[in-house]
């Protein structure tokens, strides 16, 4: 939230910056797991842990380099982030949130492109669920 407070940017486009990250996991974070579950047959069990593994260890990475990016970015290696000037904030902020949103839409595209053979007539659109 500290972005939200700091003088180049105000409030419109921090949403801008922050909704579809949110967004993003919203709308591939279920159907992901619903979908490894799906194909695990008698194994459904093993995958469902699986699964809850891959979401740790994904958080584990992805909030490393997301604060690898940041310190890149914003050159606050070593410094706390408490006397980081707002200016290097948003020069580290603005291209992690866009990368992690770029990210999202990545995972979102290949979960539209890739599609069950055996689901395709089920549901014509182009986004198969479970429902």
């Amino acid at each position: 939230m500290f972005a939200a407070f700091a003088g180049n940017i105000d409030f419109l486009l921090f949403s801008l910056i922050m909704i579809p990250q949110g967004l993003g996991w919203a709308f591939v974070g279920g159907p992901m797991a619903s979908r490894l579950v799906e194909h695990a047959g008698s194994e459904r069990d093993m995958a469902s842990s699986l699964t809850n593994e891959g979401y740790y260890i994904g958080g584990a990475l992805g909030t490393a380099i997301a604060a690898a990016m940041f310190t890149f970015f914003s050159g606050s290696g070593g410094v706390d982030i408490s006397d980081v000037t707002r200016d290097a904030f948003l020069d580290g902020f603005v291209p992690t949130a866009a990368f992690v949103t770029a990210c999202c839409l990545t995972v979102a595209f290949i979960s539209w492109a890739v599609r069950d053979k055996k689901n395709d007539s089920r549901s014509p659109g182009p986004f198969r669920g479970p429902c």
